[in-house]
């Protein structure tokens, strides 16, 4: 089926400039915060593509060994546009895949947060294939709760989720949509460390110097504009770092 819906709908004349409603496939509706509705501006696709499957061997999160290393070939078409969506060409995602082996999927949030409900009812997951995008929104969830840390591990780890289009900003944020609930992303999540750590390993990378927390979206998207994306070799040195916490 190739109907696309949009599922967020500004609706006008309501005298409340700081909430906006959701209207997911099937008609349920519900009000989010205005700041956190682009999470909602993307096209869900009903796709027809079956869900990746390259096997899974070792340890969840240890890195695919030869035997299920992935390429570009192996990849859906969905899948890669979703990837194509982070803003990588062909050759960059093959780049990609050939020094990681396989998708990784960093999320930055609270230990135990459920996600926004319409999250929870579609069961999807933003996530970012680059771990300092992911770092940044783990400090922004930091500033609101306190408990902010980084799940993330290969997509086999997370046994073979289906991914998909990110928002409207998946270009800036490298993200792609997860095909499982924030609650199961968290509980599936191979490795988890703290934000903290997470930031200490891309300052000692020499990477970025974040700061402690990051108080609001404005901050966090001036950090995401003026931060440069880690090359798929960074995001290998990244992952080993994490592995050894």
């Amino acid at each position: 089926k190739d109907e696309l819906e949009k599922l967020v709908k500004n609706l006008p004349g309501l005298g409340n400039d700081e909430f906006v409603k959701v209207v997911t496939p099937d008609g349920q509706e519900f009000w989010i915060p205005k700041d956190e509705a682009q999470d909602f501006q993307f096209l869900k696709s009903e796709s027809t593509d079956p869900p990746g499957s390259n096997g899974s061997g070792g340890s969840p999160g240890d890195p695919p060994d030869p035997g299920t290393r992935i390429s570009i070939s192996d990849l859906t078409q969905t899948e890669l546009n979703a990837l194509k969506g982070t803003g990588l060409s062909i050759d960059e995602i093959s780049q990609y895949l050939e020094e990681l082996g396989d998708v990784y999927l960093f999320r930055g949030t609270t230990e135990g947060f459920p996600g926004n409900p319409v999250l929870q009812k579609l069961k999807i997951s933003p996530a970012s294939i680059d771990p300092l995008v992911a770092t940044i929104f783990a400090l922004e969830s930091k500033a609101k709760a306190g408990d902010a840390i980084l799940a993330f591990g290969s997509r086999q780890g997370f046994n073979n989720p289906e991914i998909d289009l990110g928002n409207v900003r998946r270009s800036l944020e490298r993200e792609v949509q997860v095909g499982l609930a924030p609650l199961d992303f968290l509980d599936k999540a191979p490795i988890k460390i703290s934000v903290d750590k997470a930031s200490q390993i891309l300052r000692e990378m020499g990477v970025a110097d974040l700061p402690s927390s990051i108080s609001d979206r404005a901050q966090a998207t001036d950090l995401l504009e003026n931060t440069s994306r880690l090359t798929p070799e960074q995001i290998a040195e990244f992952i080993d770092r994490a592995r050894r916490e």
